[in-house]
């Protein structure tokens, strides 16, 4: 349940938990998903006071079968080892009968851990929307583009070579790589193939968004104007600095209908589950959709006369 995160968190009981009779430790094991720092901070102390509680409840219990055992009352003369055997033996097992064990699946986490594979998503985010604000909005202001269409091209070939020069700045992403793994000690427990193909496809579907809006303005204030209000909740709803279970309900279900959710949680899913494709094909698939649905709206509504 826990792997294929259908929980956060499961304990496992031995079959003998309920034998009372049986003085012998017994191994509770906590699993938990590491990679969700508020979850593992908020479960582990919750549980090992809750054991601890049941660990002496059940040595009580223990001790009052014993004394029943060995017929020993509140009045009885004192206690020798030939009568009561069974009380001055493993005492310590009567009271600690609980051996908690914790099983961290990812690994000790640390919050930058958690925060690097967000942190790039929104800077690909952020580069390759503002950039098109830039690169299509600002030339028609300054009529750069205007001259363009003048030309023997076509909108295709224009926004072809405004996909190829912000698929450029994806570098900006792998250099915060390489100071995470060289300044904070980040280990990427997937493949960093599958990571930079992530990398590549949210630029892809964020450079398609910023086309879709630069396609019908006339200057780059307007494009700003128009941007704004989709990026700034897009990077406080979709999980970037805390786990989307935190928000309220209305937001959770808002953040499943922007891009940046998705291309976060499949770089998660990768740089600290070590995750394969196979188990990130739902959010890949989502982030091609929207990436074909803003081409399509973006290169079909181009306006090149403004």
């Amino acid at each position: 349940m826990v792997e294929n995160g259908e929980a956060k968190s499961a304990i496992v009981l031995p079959h003998d938990y309920e034998d009372l009779q049986n003085i012998s430790q017994k191994d509770m094991v906590l699993y938990i998903d590491s990679s969700d720092q508020m979850a593992s901070q908020a479960i582990i102390p919750a549980t090992q006071g809750l054991f601890n509680q049941i660990s002496s409840e059940r040595g009580i219990k223990r001790m009052e079968m014993m004394t029943a055992s060995s017929g020993i009352g509140v009045n009885s003369a004192p206690i020798t080892p030939n009568q009561a055997p069974g009380l001055s033996t493993s005492l310590q097992n009567v009271f600690y009968s609980i051996n908690f064990q914790i099983d961290k699946l990812y690994g000790d986490i640390d919050y930058i851990d958690f925060l690097v594979p967000a942190v790039l998503a929104m800077t690909v985010m952020f580069s390759c929307m503002f950039g098109m604000g830039e690169s299509i909005a600002g030339e028609r202001e300054r009529g750069e583009l205007a001259r363009l269409f003048m030309t023997p091209t076509s909108v295709s070939t224009v926004v072809g070579g405004k996909i190829i020069s912000k698929l450029i700045e994806t570098g900006r992403a792998l250099i915060l790589i390489i100071a995470a793994i060289l300044l904070f000690g980040i280990v990427i427990k997937g493949g960093m193939g599958l990571t930079l193909f992530l990398l590549v496809l949210s630029a892809l579907c964020f450079v398609g968004f910023g086309i879709m809006i630069s396609a019908r303005v006339g200057t780059q204030e307007d494009y700003m104007q128009m941007v704004m209000p989709f990026t700034m909740p897009m990077m406080f709803v979709s999980g970037v600095f805390y786990p989307l279970e935190t928000m309220p309900w209305i937001f959770q279900q808002v953040a499943y209908l922007v891009p940046l959710t998705y291309a976060n949680n499949a770089l998660i899913s990768v740089m600290l589950k070590g995750a394969g494709m196979g188990d990130i094909w739902l959010e890949v698939l989502v982030l091609v959709g929207f990436t074909a649905l803003f081409f399509a709206l973006g290169v079909t509504k181009f306006n090149r006369d403004i």
